[in-house]
């Protein structure tokens, strides 16, 4: 091979056999060359996988010590239950137990309607009792409570409160407002929590204007009601807080613990938040009555709801943040929002919840005529005369 005069390298004297040769070592080279670089590609390759068998072996190895994590807490729950089945008495000494009080009941119930009353009363006077040494230390508002609770129990027995020496204090303490002895709850928690109710709950008798349901409605000149009024038609309130804090309220536990308020539930009533909520405010002014109580907390914003008075005149009363108003069973009614036209309340219920309305009139219930009985029945002149 020797360079030419233009600089090329020429092979002298290279037949077509030794170009041939040259070629192949061409060939050959690249060959090599491909199958190093596939080497490469293989050895990246096997790493890669090398890498991948090495997590997936420490995850194999991570989920078997949660497995035996698991199976080590199963046995010990299963250990647990193992021992408290073995605490508990043998079958026999359960049957006994049912066999004994089966015949302790049959032994009760073969006793006569006197020893029956009888039981009963001493189980009240008990429960009373417990009570009572509860609250010696309490304030004289709270005796005088627990002794109006006292003398409707007796009331109801038919007992003298002369003879129930059982409880000689109770002739020392004043009694309570009739009208309170009367109630089914008893007057409880109504003379609690009472401080500034007047800035969120307000009454007034209304005007007989037909229109705008949403306007106060007042009297020219206006006529306001006292909340004393109110309460004499059976409506109880209080004044709390408002807002959300209701679920750590002391005052509303108490409330709800003391006239077994044990169901509950918030409602938004506003035209962005209540579906049909044109239709829904039209139903909620529809007079009618429950036959349970109709409780309500104003948690935000404000309304009025309307009762009637013992002459069947409308009295509106307006509630506000912080307002919580309790109207009894049977008496007629209807609800509607200001011109705010928001209301954010907390629905409360004895048990399951019944909102079933009764639109007016339906007057033969007894949810009615108990009310009547209670609330609106007057004496004048010496006869009964009850509001229609």
């Amino acid at each position: 091979m020797a360079r030419t005069e233009r600089g090329d390298w020429c092979l002298h004297g290279a037949g077509p056999q030794h170009l041939n040769t040259f070629e192949i070592l061409l060939e050959s080279k690249a060959v090599v060359d491909a199958n190093i670089r596939k080497k490469e590609s293989f050895n990246e390759l096997q790493k890669e996988i090398q890498h991948q068998i090495l997590r997936a072996q420490a995850d194999i190895e991570e989920k078997q010590i949660e497995e035996s994590k698991n199976e080590r807490q199963h046995k010990e729950e299963c250990e647990a239950i193992r021992k408290l089945i073995a605490l508990q008495p043998p079958r026999s000494e359960t049957q006994k137990i049912i066999s004994d009080l089966e015949k302790e009941i049959a032994t009760l119930e073969a006793e006569n309607a006197s020893c029956v009353r009888t039981l009963d009363l001493h189980e009240k006077h008990l429960s009373f009792a417990a009570r009572v040494d509860e609250l010696q230390n309490t304030t004289e508002d709270e005796q005088k409570s627990l002794a109006d609770e006292l003398r409707v129990v007796m009331e109801e027995q038919e007992i003298s409160i002369e003879k129930a020496d059982f409880f000689p204090y109770l002739n020392s303490l004043e009694a309570s407002d009739i009208m309170h002895q009367k109630r089914g709850k008893g007057g409880k928690m109504e003379t609690y929590f009472q401080d500034g109710k007047e800035e969120v709950i307000q009454a007034w008798y209304m005007d007989d204007d037909e229109g705008d349901q949403r306007l106060p409605h007042h009297r020219e000149p206006k006529e306001f009601v006292s909340l004393e009024k109110l309460s004499e038609l059976g409506i109880v309130s209080w004044r709390l807080s408002g807002g959300d804090n209701y679920e750590t309220d002391e005052n509303l536990k108490k409330i709800r613990e003391a006239r077994g308020y044990s169901y509950m539930d918030i409602c938004d009533v506003c035209p962005e938040k209540l579906p049909n909520y044109e239709d829904k405010i039209k139903n909620f002014f529809e007079e009618h009555l429950h036959t349970d109580e109709e409780i309500r907390y104003c948690l935000e914003g404000s309304g009025y709801f309307d009762v009637r008075d013992e002459n069947d005149r409308w009295i509106r009363i307006a509630i506000k943040k912080g307002g919580m108003i309790v109207l009894p069973a049977g008496i007629y009614h209807r609800f509607t929002l200001d011109t705010d036209n928001y209301i954010k309340a907390m629905r409360l219920f004895v048990g399951e919840p019944v909102w079933t309305p009764f639109n007016r009139p339906h007057d033969d219930l007894s949810a009615r005529k108990e009310y009547l009985e209670t609330f609106v029945k007057k004496e004048v002149g010496g006869r009964a005369v009850e509001a229609r």
